[in-house]
């Protein structure tokens, strides 16, 4: 996390628990695309194939007449037959007035074949 004003930053890492785990059963869309992993996401998102294993999408991306954005966006990339890594970049410049910058969070998570 990186220039985010101290109580936006406290709320932001209560909120990721380093070490969280959880499983779901998912059944994987032909062609594939990563949308399973974020099912308990409420907007739909379009995932774009990078290549290599590599994925990508916008949660959100807003942007006011004024300047100011809130974006959140989301790659995923194949380590393997069991494995995909997640990385999830929220980023705004809307809270620099309580005292930040352009606040940036990043969360990364790997998800494994459990079976």
């Amino acid at each position: 996390m990186s220039g985010c004003p101290g109580q936006v930053g406290a709320a932001i890492a209560g909120e990721v628990m380093a070490g969280q785990s959880s499983s779901r059963q998912i059944t994987w869309p032909r062609p594939f695309s990563p949308a399973p992993l974020m099912a308990d996401t409420p907007m739909a998102l379009d995932w774009v194939n990078r290549g290599g294993g590599r994925w990508s999408t916008r949660v959100i991306d807003e942007r006011s007449e004024m300047g100011a954005y809130g974006r959140v966006t989301m790659q995923a990339r194949i380590l393997g037959p069991r494995e995909i890594a997640t990385t999830s970049i929220f980023s705004t410049n809307a809270l620099a007035v309580i005292g930040g910058g352009t606040c940036v969070s990043t969360t990364h998570a790997t998800m494994r074949h459990g079976g």
